[in-house]
């Protein structure tokens, strides 16, 4: 949550395509995914934390109602 972008994280379902798999994932929730080189190293999400698999999703603006 520290890293810019993101606004939530979660367990979930990877997504390839934007058809939702039954591969087993650590979900990274980001405002808009952006190209590698268009994030500060700091910034960037690994593909894979502590052998689980990391899906970043795009999923906009989270609002609390």
């Amino acid at each position: 949550m520290a890293k810019a972008n993101v606004v939530g994280v979660g367990i979930g379902f990877r997504q390839r395509g934007g058809e939702r798999t039954r591969e087993p994932a650590l979900v990274v929730l980001v405002r808009q995914k952006l190209p590698i080189d268009q994030l500060a190293l700091e910034d960037r999400i690994p593909t894979f934390l502590d052998g689980v698999p990391v899906d970043v999703q795009e999923v906009g603006e989270l609002r609390a109602y």
